[in-house]
């Protein structure tokens, strides 16, 4: 009798941890499952945030380097087109100091009022150093003009002073070596803004 409830009492507690063994099994699967599922789902989540994110940067990039070509092939042209009126204006120098007649003053002072305000009109695209140091230039064409006009003036006249032709020739002379060190040093500084960006120059 004693050894029939012994017996019922195992089978009882075996039936018990059995069905304890199998819901914690089915615990431990499902709860994989879920985690399973919830981790894949986390992934595709950041998945496409990133691709998001990385979508919008290419995007950003693409707006930045389309500006930036608008802005270089802006520059490039002003630049061309500034450096030949930079020359335009030392070549009448030039032929001033060779010949300071009116004819030759008259080219002068045409190139340098066309130059004037090209080069205001083109501020918005030139490095500002470069335009600081293109004004300057601009006075000493300036007195260049001034200097080569009373020249002229002063030759025509019948009381000639030789020592106040002699002070003209002399500061025409001072501007024209600072006008012949800018165009040079301009020159430079424009070849490597241009290489800076990517511009093969010739000789470079």
């Amino acid at each position: 009798m004693v050894s029939e409830v012994f017996s019922i009492a195992g089978a009882m507690i075996g039936s018990v941890g059995g069905a304890a063994f199998i819901i914690v099994a089915l615990s431990t699967w499902l709860g994989k499952v879920w985690a399973n599922r919830i981790l894949e789902q986390d992934r595709l989540k950041y998945a496409s945030g990133l691709e998001q994110i990385k979508n919008k940067l290419n995007s950003e990039r693409e707006r930045s380097q389309f500006v930036f070509s608008l802005y270089f092939e802006g520059q490039f042209k002003i630049y061309n087109d500034l450096w030949a009126a930079l020359v335009e204006l030392q070549y009448g120098v030039e032929r001033l100091w060779k010949e300071a007649s009116r004819q030759n003053l008259q080219k002068f002072i045409k190139a340098l009022q066309e130059a004037t305000p090209q080069i205001k009109k083109s501020a918005l695209l030139i490095e500002p150093e470069h335009y600081n140091e293109i004004m300057n230039a601009l006075r000493t064409f300036e007195g260049y003009r001034v200097g080569k006009e009373r020249l002229v003036f002063v030759r025509r006249s019948e009381n000639l002073d030789r020592g106040q032709i002699q002070e003209v020739i002399d500061n025409n002379r001072g501007n024209r070596d600072i006008i012949n060190s800018f165009t040079d040093s301009m020159l430079q500084k424009m070849r490597e803004r241009l290489c800076k960006a990517g511009v093969v120059l010739p000789g470079n």
